[in-house]
């Protein structure tokens, strides 16, 4: 059964509870695993600032929900196309 991350993300939030979760540029779904293993709620795949592809973000997406970590994608722009692409969101 895949567990609501995003349903739990906002849960905990709105209860007022303090969650952590880092900033990554990385490119590695094992630094995701990672970082569920060492309890991070959620991770900010940053396409802004650094390198990540569409395509990475969505191997990371992946690799986020494997291990309950929610995965937060800021758009780096106004262009709907990031947003709208339905193949690169799981």
């Amino acid at each position: 059964m895949k567990k609501n991350i995003r349903g739990e993300l906002k849960k905990r939030l709105h209860s007022g509870e303090v969650v952590v979760g880092p900033f990554t540029i990385v490119p590695s779904a094992t630094m995701i695993d990672a970082l569920g293993y060492a309890g991070m709620v959620f991770c900010i795949l940053d396409t802004e600032h650094g390198p990540l592809s569409m395509q990475t973000v969505a191997d990371l997406v992946i690799a986020a929900q494997g291990t309950g970590v929610a995965p937060i994608v800021p758009v780096g722009g106004n262009e709907e196309w990031p947003i709208f692409e339905p193949r690169y969101w799981c």
